[in-house]
């Protein structure tokens, strides 16, 4: 980690934090596909409610979000100033496109479902957006680097 830029606690929390949540996505998509179509979360179908099983779509979905859950850990382990940059500009397109999607597609669950999803999916947003306002600003008011010149 270069001294211009300290990453505060609270990106490495949010780091970690969203890193958990493609895990718990990813891991049940990844490996059980039809039961993560048909159960997620705690039997309550909320993927089921968005249409019918496709293995491959529910499959390539886990791979995805357990690819991204690395490499958000690996910037909360070691957190590097271009890969926080990169890994929360990317987590960012996923989690916004993700409320987006359902905050736009609702009916389909019960009324309480419905806040749940969409309260978490707002939170891992807002979660997300924190943090990269808070990496970005650093770069903003980091100094300029030394550009070496041959």
């Amino acid at each position: 980690m270069d001294k211009a830029f300290p990453v505060q606690p609270m990106v490495r929390v949010a780091l970690a934090a969203l890193a958990a949540e493609m895990a718990i996505l990813g891991l049940p998509a990844s490996l059980a596909p039809a039961w993560f179509h048909a159960w997620f979360p705690f039997d309550r179908g909320w993927v089921a409610s968005t249409g019918s099983f496709n293995q491959h779509t529910v499959a390539d979905f886990g791979y995805l979000a357990v690819g991204l859950s690395i490499v958000l850990a690996w910037a909360a382990i070691r957190p590097a100033p271009e890969l926080c940059r990169a890994v929360l500009v990317g987590a960012f397109v996923v989690n916004i496109s993700h409320a987006a999607y359902h905050l736009s597609h609702g009916g389909e669950l019960p009324v309480a479902d419905t806040v749940v999803q969409n309260g978490l999916l707002i939170l891992a947003t807002v979660v997300n957006a924190g943090a990269l306002v808070l990496v970005l600003r650093r770069r903003a008011t980091s100094p300029p680097a030394q550009t070496v010149t041959g």
